[in-house]
């Protein structure tokens, strides 16, 4: 897998820096700087384990788009606007693909400060 990462140009070279900084040297992912165990079940289930429930999971949007611009910015003001009348803007959670790599990352940011 690293291997096609490379081969794609999709890592990061250099120092550690920000993703929304990367661009200045290229962008790129920096693969094992991040982990999570994520478990979703149901909450009868979670309580019967003696699990202590942290969040509800209110709503999922997804999409997946070509990296050609405006692209991206649409299909995420149109799942945006799907989950408006789910839920506050500050209890929401946004898991995203951004990688440093322009103009994608670029287009994400600007909808993130928008919202």
């Amino acid at each position: 897998m690293l291997l096609q990462y490379a081969l794609g140009h999709t890592l990061a070279h250099g120092n550690h820096a920000n993703v929304w900084e990367r661009g200045q040297s290229g962008g790129g992912m920096e693969l094992g700087t991040m982990a999570a165990f994520l478990v979703l079940e149901d909450k009868e289930h979670a309580l019967k384990r003696g699990a202590k429930p942290f969040a509800r999971l209110a709503s999922v949007e997804s999409d997946r788009v070509k990296r050609t611009p405006g692209a991206i910015a649409a299909a995420l003001e149109r799942m945006w606007s799907g989950l408006a009348a789910k839920i506050a803007p500050q209890n929401a959670a946004i898991l995203s693909g951004a990688c440093g790599i322009e103009p994608a990352s670029g287009e994400e940011r600007a909808f993130q400060r928008a919202c």
